[in-house]
Formats: C-alpha cells, structure tokens, sequence
C-alpha cells in the first residue's frame, strides 16, 4: 500500500480545503520528508484527515464525526488516494451539520483507473472492502504504518505473529521471504560458529590449577622486584642530583679560591707599595696609594665571604650525599684537601698589620 495523495476539508485545527499530493515534486522527489511545527498547528490532523479517509476513525477521537469539524463550520471530508499492486483507489470519508442534526458519516470507494469506478458506498462495507485489499485493518494500519504519537511502542508490544503478518502486508511476501531466507542463513552460520568454538575449546588441555598458582605466584613477585627497582632509580636519580650539585659547588669554591688567591697577591703588593710610600712621607702620590689599599682590602673582605659561604654549602651537600648513597672510596672533588690549604695561608694583610 502507497499512499500517493490527500485532500480534506475543516480537519480539527485545518480549516478549509486542503490538497496534498505524495506522488508529485516536492514530496515525491525528497524520499523522506517529516512534518514538523509547534503545538497547534495541525500535525496530528493530517494523520486524523489519512485515518479517516481509510477508515472513518481516527486514533484519538472515539466520536470523530462529531468532535472532527472545526466549531466554526458545519461540513468535513478527508479523501486519500492509494495503490495497491497497479491499481489505484481512492477512499473518501464525509459528515456535516444539518438543521436536524448530524448527516453522516458517510463512505464511499472507487477505483481510479482513468475513470472512477465506485465499489462500495458503504462505511462497514468500505471498511472491510478496504482491509482485504490492503491487508490492514484499522488497529494494524495505526500499528504498522501510521504509528502515531505515542503509539510506536504498540507495534513493539503486538504479539509476535501479529508483527509478521504486519510486516509481510506492508514489505510484501516475496520480500517478507527473503528476510526470513537470510534470517535463517545467518541463524545456521552462527549455530555453526558457535559449535566450531565449541569444539576448538574441548581440544585444549584442562588447565593445571597448581601451575596456574605458580605462575600468579611469579607473577607477584616479578611485580614486587619492578616496584623496588623503580625505587632503587627513584633513589639514584636523587643522588644524581645531589652528586651534580655538589659538583657545582666545587667549581664554585674554586673559583672562589684563585680569586681569593689574586685578591691576596694584589694586596701584598699593595702591602709593598705601601711600606714604599711611608718610606717617601710627605709625598703626594701617597694618598691615592692608600685609597687603593682600602678598596683592595674591601674586595678581599668579599671574596673571603664568599669563599667561606661556598664551604658551608658544599659540606651540606656532602652530608646528604652521604647520608643518601654509600660511602665513597675518595673524598669527593677535593674538598678536604682544598679547605685545609685555604685554611693553612695566612694572610698577608694579617702580616703586614702585625
């Protein structure tokens, strides 16, 4: 069954006559088309307007002959154009207000072949005129195709061979029989499938419960050796540091101690110069000299400290380095060896005072 077009007039909300034709550009060429608008505008009257051409009933009024009109006019019709196979029909329903009272409703169904010819005029007889060739009666039709709001859990929730028969009425029986062709073939390969698994199981040996526990047991253990040695690198990648920062600081305080070393030999020969110039009192190059002796003296007051702060940090460093990795077989860098010779100078400036 294909419905090819619609007209109606005065549907619930849709006052006036409409004409909607399915088999003609733009709705023939779109394929799949929705209807869509807000609440009110007349979505569900075009399903009642299709129900009632078909059927003369509608999903959601038991009385639509008189609840259908709109208040404001006395006369409804809904006519739906469909095909079946090659033919084409066309089923129409009507109702109107008289004086008296309600006329209708009345049915009628023709085939259209050029010319139209009436079958049935008839509203039980158009009902059942029409279930017969499509294979739908009411309760199915708003099932299967119309599928109204609400109403798409119903053909869910139909008893089984209610769902196939609405099926093979709507995609036909030779496709219906295609469909439970390849449901069956696809049936058959997985049954086999799942007996070829089967089998591939049954061939493997029982699994060993003791071998199986031995292995989660060396299992547990590869576990626990590669978390100590992730610590083990955690703790020697700390040292690493360590070890680079003592280093630093060993090139730090070398420095430190040939600046020292420059500084003290600039201060003894101003030492010389000095005891040259008291030599000469009264001469005037002497008082520059002695600015000279004071800065020279100032630098070596900073140099001094800077030397003695490097010594603190580097054997900070050495603590922790020791306290951190294993002893080892040499005094690192030469911190000893050069703290004792800083130590064993003596200051020329010490010298010169005394």
């Amino acid at each position: 069954m294909k419905i090819l077009g619609l007209r109606f007039k005065n549907i619930s909300s849709l006052r006036g006559e409409w004409d909607i034709c399915f088999d003609a550009p733009p709705l023939s060429d779109t394929g799949l088309f929705a209807i869509t608008g807000p609440n009110g505008s007349g979505k569900s009257s075009l399903l009642d307007a299709i129900t009632l051409g078909l059927y003369g009933e509608t999903a959601r009024l038991r009385h639509p002959e008189r609840d259908i009109t709109s208040w404001l006019e006395d006369e409804s019709y809904a006519e739906v154009t469909f095909q079946v196979a090659e033919k084409v029909y066309r089923s129409r329903w009507w109702a109107r207000q008289g004086p008296n009272g309600l006329l209708g409703p009345e049915m009628s169904l023709s085939l259209v072949n050029g010319t139209e010819e009436l079958l049935e005029d008839r509203l039980l007889r158009v009902c059942t005129r029409l279930s017969e060739l499509t294979g739908l009666d009411f309760k199915r039709f708003c099932r299967s195709v119309l599928l109204a709001q609400g109403e798409f859990a119903a053909f869910l929730n139909a008893l089984e061979n209610e769902r196939s028969e609405i099926l093979e009425m709507i995609l036909g029986e030779e496709v219906a029989q295609d469909l439970a062709q390849e449901l069956y073939q696809r049936t058959a390969a997985a049954r086999e499938r799942l007996l070829h698994l089967k089998e591939l199981a049954a061939s493997y040996p029982p699994v060993d419960r003791e071998r199986r526990r031995q292995l989660e047991q060396q299992q547990s253990e590869r576990r626990g050796e590669l978390e100590d040695l992730e610590r083990e690198i955690g703790d020697l990648e700390e040292k690493k540091r360590r070890l680079q920062t003592l280093e630093r600081l060993s090139q730090e305080l070398r420095q430190a101690q040939e600046n020292l070393s420059a500084a003290e030999a600039q201060d003894l020969a101003a030492q010389q110069a000095l005891q040259h110039m008291e030599a000469l009192q009264g001469s005037e190059p002497l008082v520059e000299a002695v600015r000279r002796l004071m800065a020279l003296e100032e630098a070596r007051h900073g140099l001094q400290s800077r030397v003695d702060d490097l010594r603190r940090k580097g054997g900070r460093a050495a603590a922790r380095t020791r306290g951190s990795a294993k002893p080892l077989g040499r005094n690192p860098v030469g911190f000893g060896r050069r703290k004792a010779t800083v130590r064993g100078q003596a200051s020329p400036f010490g010298r010169g005072r005394q």
